[in-house]
């Protein structure tokens, strides 16, 4: 039996287009050398791609790390606070993507928590072609702080 997801103007899809399309997107996370820096939230516990797809946990790209307890810590550091500072860190949390009725196209909404007075929300659209998911554009932001 496949597990599927529903969501308000949105078709039902299976776990596994879910996360096939979710393998797509974590390789498409913009490129980071800033190692130690940039994280991609994987806590199962937490709402988004992850918890759906815990194995993509293992397959983040280069310059990425999975997000710990100190990384979400220096992340939510949004004012200067006394003392040494901490080094930065930003976390991207991918959403679970919704897949149209149709099967051909999604869109997957990414957040970034990051310390200082820093964070966004893009919104990802994807196609289906012959070869699999690619992405269709640029992203467009919902939301900038």
């Amino acid at each position: 039996m496949a597990l599927t997801i529903a969501s308000a103007g949105h078709g039902a899809a299976p776990s596994q287009v879910i996360c096939e399309l979710g393998r797509v997107v974590v390789a498409d996370m913009p490129p980071s050398s800033d190692r130690g820096i940039y994280f991609i939230e994987t806590n199962p516990a937490q709402d988004g791609l992850m918890k759906m797809c815990p194995h993509l946990a293992h397959k983040l790209p280069a310059g990425y790390a999975a997000a710990d307890d100190d990384a979400r810590s220096r992340a939510a550091e949004h004012v200067p606070t006394p003392g040494p500072q901490r080094p930065p860190a930003v976390i991207a949390t991918i959403g679970v993507p919704l897949i149209a009725a149709d099967g051909r196209s999604a869109t997957v909404k990414v957040t970034t928590e990051c310390s200082g007075m820093c964070g966004s929300g893009m919104l990802y659209r994807y196609v289906r072609t012959a070869k699999g998911w690619r992405r269709d554009g640029k992203p467009t932001p919902s939301w900038v702080s």
